[in-house]
């Protein structure tokens, strides 16, 4: 029998007073989603997951939405970039115009992180795809 293995999924994201932003929402809810599926696949027999959420304060904005898969960024696992893009939703949460971070992959921003950049990442980190 092999033997288990982790996968350690880190979501940082702005906090304050309990509040994170709408875009950071949507992409723990997306880890969510797809950690599900991948099981319901079969994908992640044998695999103990552990997703750890790391509330940052408005002075570090910039690490907000970062997503790491067994302490590896998500852009550095996909050859992807990061973005800055304005966030009303931080905005409001700050009290200050803010911009937040977005994953740029194949010519393609995105402020929430897609389902399609996460689950390959995780069967990537998983060694079940290239």
């Amino acid at each position: 029998m092999r033997p288990e293995t982790l996968l350690e999924i880190e979501w940082k994201h702005l906090e304050v007073e309990g509040e994170t932003c709408d875009r950071c929402a949507g992409t723990i809810a997306t880890i969510r989603q797809v950690l599900e599926e991948l099981r319901q696949e079969g994908q992640l027999n044998r695999v103990r997951v552990r997703v750890r959420e790391t509330p940052l304060p408005p002075a570090r904005i910039a690490e907000s939405n970062q997503v790491l898969i067994n302490g590896i960024l998500i852009e550095e696992i996909l050859s992807a970039g990061v973005a800055e893009t304005s966030c009303p939703s931080c905005s409001s949460l700050t009290g200050e115009s803010s911009c937040c971070r977005a994953v740029e992959h194949e010519g393609t921003v995105y402020e929430e992180i897609p389902a399609l950049l996460i689950r390959h990442a995780i069967k990537k980190v998983l060694g079940k795809v290239n």
